[in-house]
């Protein structure tokens, strides 16, 4: 609640969602349980959306999607 508040005042916007990145966002239950605390809706990234890859990564990319966000965001502004 506090780095929610610290957020809505310094950038004068209200906080609407979260997406919930690394490896913590894999754990069971974090995404309920943060939304449920913070009465918003948290969601996981979708972080390989707009990447083509081989069909048979897809198990892989469910697995370690959260892990690789900041990664594959950084990269894809790099290479557009």
């Amino acid at each position: 609640q506090k780095l929610k508040g610290i957020f809505e005042s310094r950038y004068s916007k209200q906080v609407q969602k979260l997406i919930l990145t690394g490896g913590g966002a894999n754990l069971q239950g974090v995404e309920k349980y943060i939304g449920e605390q913070l009465g918003l809706p948290t969601t996981l990234p979708q972080v390989f959306l707009d990447i083509e890859y081989d069909p048979r990564l897809g198990a892989i990319e469910r697995e370690l999607g959260n892990e690789f966000a900041v990664a594959v965001g950084v990269a894809s502004r790099y290479f557009q």
